[in-house]
């Protein structure tokens, strides 16, 4: 028989249900019964023992005759007692008299004083081991009186009685455990008869869970338990056939998934594919892009270049202000070529910011002279605004704020049709030497709808792109200069209104240069001049002008109170010039009238590039001075001082106290060498020159030399491994700082130029400032004025040097020659009359991969670049050749498409030039 093994099992809820109450009324029962039976058994043992000793005290009563017990009397009592003693359980029997003295005794001797106990009639008591029972004797007279004989006294044991009620109890109890266990028994079938249909339901439907819907129930039981059973045994039908029908829809979905899954794994496949397309593409149009604004930056380099040569030449003011509008021109053509890389730098985090010394007046000038055709186009005026507060002298990256600053002021004058563009600096806030500055686009402009201002600066996107919009652009301008901005560490916004025209701003932190002289044109101080201007903004920026160069004048408001004025002074002292702004409706003629007077000393006339008087063959033929507009201040201040000829010493220049120390230049451009060592000299120093890896090392074994200037790519051994050789060689305690000079993307080489032992870095091409700003740095030297005959650093434009071409390099080919062009000239011939034929044999020798005939080819043509003035194909066959000599085979293509491209790069350049003319403008310019 299987119990139930939890208090929560139905089969114990059944058993308490049908046995508790039954057992607890059998139990109450045997409970009363056995009471009843011990106290009967008691009550009628008592009164045994009482008519037993009432029987004997009868006994005795009638064998008294006297008061005194004859003898046959006493043996007839005592033979009684001895009777009574063969009674169960009978201990004792004692003859006690009147005054309590035991007559007759026999059995054992009473343990308890029962004297006390004694009284006038029969009773009975006990102890831990006997019953005791006293009968009074009495004997009744016929007067009806009583004479008391004694007492009769029986002890009897009470175990008998004990074990008597023990059987009576066992009996009890062995009626109560059948009773129970027949309630058992009937407990468990009924049980049964419930649990295990119920046990059955339950398999099933365990059964159901596992998915053996085929499983069924035994109907049995009770009439609701087979209901119950028919209940499940329906559900499993129903599950079953459930089960079949969603079987067959899984086994359909699993099917189409699988079709599903097949199209989409053949859809990755070509995603894949287009992506590495994709990939391969934009690699590629990189690529491209690269090499197209390398193809775009060489004729530029080229206009630069003999804009820079025709600009020392002997030319008019006029003649001069054209060619600088070439010159910017062509140099905001490189900035918008820039920015398209910048933009791709950018999002890839790989743009690096110089910090440079730079001078803030020139950038904002710069920026807008590269403008100024665009503005004239409109008859706008660009006006440049600083207040006396903001510092000048700064370091930072000049190319990115010009970059920025164009941009900002394109846009104004893109979307203004009218008034003015004024450029205002602010000085916001002074900590720890860095200054917070704030240049604001101020512009009269259609403005901008405020809720277009939030997507002004993200990439392509444009306040206006309709079809029909009126302004241009990619809308990529804004968001190149906040990536720019930001990179710098500023924020830039846009303010405004639609009504008011806007303004644009961006903010930078930049610190400011230490130990730079104010700027002082002394060479115009106490001139006397006369201004006839109309633009308020352009005579703030005359007032900023005059004032810093200590020249005093005299405002007009047009040309006619220019006459006026001229008319009442013909007897007073002539001005030393006169600088006219003339308005639109001013004739050539009085212009040329006021020119050609006397009256007014030298005449400056200020045009728009742009405007009618600019070309006008009256005016350039009255002897004014013709100069464009917008204001430069050191090309006005330079103007100013050609044409006064002013012979008064300039202001001193800052130089330093470095006479004792060497400065080592190492570079194998002999331009840049002759630069960069005409700068230093300048400064003071010691120079000495190297112009490849091998001679710097020897000059540093022989000679102590404080500081070098350390060009990074040059042919054979580059100055990477230059460095590395010099670190190498030092002695204990003996460190020579090595400043990079580097063409390159900074971002590309700042870790591997620092890595290689180089102590700091600068690009190419250097100026005056960058390298004083580094031999402060380095060399810890203070500051001090020369002689007044050294020009003044903050008051004249640096000489930069002619921007050579990468394809071909005039000016070093004839100093390879040693000017002889007819040498130079039959070099180059020689050179590139064979490049066809050569190309040809190392893409052949390269394909069988003949390395060794493949650099002997390639040392050949890089031989003959080296007396030929070709710097790109030197530089590419160049490195070609050391890679063929390192044995380094992995990146000989890159450095093969780079020479062949060099080579049809130089092939058609000559195609497109006169050798014979070329050579002789050069020999002519190189003379000159």
């Amino acid at each position: 028989m299987r119990l139930p093994t939890t208090s929560k099992s139905l089969a114990y809820k059944i058993q308490q249900l049908s046995i508790l109450p039954v057992l607890l009324c059998i139990t109450l029962i045997g409970v009363g019964i056995a009471s009843v039976q011990l106290i009967e058994t008691r009550d009628l043992e008592h009164k045994r023992n009482a008519t037993a000793s009432l029987w004997l005290s009868s006994l005795i009563k009638h064998s008294l005759t006297t008061a005194e017990l004859s003898p046959p009397a006493m043996k007839h009592i005592e033979a009684s007692f001895d009777d009574m003693l063969e009674m169960p359980s009978m201990r004792g029997i004692y003859l006690i008299d009147s005054n309590g003295k035991v007559l007759i005794k026999r059995g054992q001797r009473p343990s308890i004083d029962f004297t006390r106990q004694l009284g006038d009639s029969a009773s009975h008591w006990g102890n831990d081991d006997n019953y005791y029972y006293s009968t009074p004797i009495v004997d009744n007279l016929p007067s009806g009186e009583s004479i008391h004989r004694g007492w009769l006294l029986a002890a009897v044991n009470h175990s008998g009685l004990t074990t008597k009620q023990y059987k009576g109890l066992s009996v009890i109890l062995a009626g109560v455990l059948l009773a129970f266990t027949l309630l058992i028994t009937l407990a468990w079938k009924l049980t049964r008869s419930i649990e295990a249909p119920l046990q059955d339901i339950q398999q099933t439907i365990l059964d159901f869970s596992r998915q053996k819907l085929k499983s069924r129930v035994t109907e049995r039981g009770s009439h609701e338990l087979q209901s119950l059973a028919n209940s499940v045994n329906e559900l499993g039908v129903k599950l079953l056939s459930d089960s079949n029908s969603i079987r067959q829809q899984i086994d359909q979905a699993t099917s189409d998934l699988q079709e599903t899954l097949d199209t989409v794994e053949i859809q990755s496949i070509e995603l894949d594919l287009a992506r590495k397309r994709a990939e391969e593409a934009n690699r590629s149009k990189s690529q491209f892009l690269a090499n197209t604004t390398h193809e775009i930056r060489t004729p530029i380099n080229g206009i630069l270049g003999f804009t820079s040569l025709l600009l020392k030449s002997p030319v008019s003011t006029q003649q001069r202000e054209y060619l600088r509008t070439i010159a910017h021109s062509s140099m905001g053509l490189l900035t918008i070529i820039n920015d398209i890389l910048d933009f791709s730098r950018l999002e890839e985090d790989r743009l690096t910011i110089d910090k440079t010394p730079f001078n803030l007046r020139q950038v904002i000038d710069e920026t807008l002279q590269i403008l100024a055709p665009s503005a004239s186009e409109k008859q706008l005026y660009l006006v440049a605004n600083n207040e006396p507060d903001v510092p000048l002298h700064l370091l930072g990256d000049a190319l990115r704020i010009k970059q920025v600053l164009t941009n900002l002021v394109s846009n104004a004058i893109k979307f203004s049709d009218s008034g003015n563009v004024v450029v205002q600096t602010q000085l916001m806030s002074t900590q720890a030497n860095i200054a917070l500055l704030k240049i604001s686009v101020l512009d009269c402009g259609i403005g901008i709808d405020p809720k277009h201002r939030e997507t002004l600066f993200e990439a392509f996107r444009q306040a206006d792109a309709s079809d029909s919009r009126q302004r241009g652009g990619t809308g990529l301008g804004l968001a190149i200069a906040k990536g720019l901005v930001e990179k710098m560490g500023g924020a830039i916004g846009i303010d405004g209104h639609t009504e008011h025209g806007t303004v644009a701003w961006f903010s930078l932190p930049l610190p400011v240069q230490q130990n730079v002289l104010e700027e002082a044109g002394k060479t115009l101080k106490a001139q006397q001049a006369i201004v006839s201007i109309s633009c308020p903004l352009l005579q703030k920026q005359l007032d900023e002008y005059f004032g810093l160069w200590g020249i005093k004048y005299q405002s007009v408001e047009s040309t006619e109170q220019l006459t006026s004025l001229g008319l009442n002074q013909a007897d007073t002292h002539c001005p030393d010039f006169t600088l006219i702004i003339p308005d639109a409706n001013d004739e050539p003629q009085l212009l040329m009238k006021l020119a050609q007077s006397g009256d007014y000393g030298k005449t400056f006339i200020a045009v728009l590039p742009d405007s009618a008087l600019a070309y006008n063959e009256v005016l350039q033929n009255s002897g004014a001075h013709v100069i464009f507009l917008p204001l430069s201040h050191d090309h006005l201040y330079q103007v100013l001082c050609d044409a006064l000829d002013n012979n008064q010493l300039p202001a001193p220049q800052e130089t330093l106290n470095v006479n004792d120390k060497t400065v080592l230049v190492v570079d194998d451009n002999p331009a840049n060498l002759q630069l960069a060592s005409t700068f230093l000299s300048n400064l003071g120093l010691q120079v000495r020159e190297a112009n490849s890896g091998m001679e710097a090392l020897s000059i540093v074994s022989e000679d102590s030399i404080d500081l070098i200037f350390m060009d990074v790519q040059m042919p054979l051994m580059d100055g990477i491994e230059t460095t590395r050789n010099i670190r190498e060689r030092e002695v204990s305690g003996r460190r020579i700082p090595i400043i990079a000079l580097t063409a390159h993307d900074m971002s590309d080489q700042k870790a591997k130029l620092l890595q290689a032992g180089m102590d700091d870095y600068t690009s190419k091409p250097v100026s005056e400032q960058q390298l004083l700003h580094l031999i402060k740095q380095w060399i810890k030297a203070t500051p001090e004025l020369t002689s007044p005959a050294a020009q003044d650093l903050a008051t004249t434009t640096p000489k930069t040097p002619f921007p050579q071409s990468s394809v071909m390099d005039l000016q070093d080919a004839l100093r390879l020659c040693n000017g002889k062009k007819d040498l130079a000239r039959d070099m180059l011939t020689k050179l590139t009359a064979n490049l066809g034929r050569e190309t040809e044999e190392i893409s052949l020798l390269y394909q069988q991969q003949a390395w060794a005939q493949l650099q002997d080819k390639v040392h050949r043509l890089y031989g003959g670049c080296c007396y030929c003035g070709v710097p790109e194909l030197r530089d590419a066959s160049g490195a070609l050749d050391s890679l063929l000599e390192k044995g380094d085979h992995t990146h000989l293509a890159d450095a093969l498409n780079a020479l062949l491209k060099a080579i049809q790069r130089l092939r058609e350049w000559v195609e497109d030039h006169d050798l014979d003319i070329i050579f002789d403008m050069e020999s002519e310019n190189s003379s000159a």
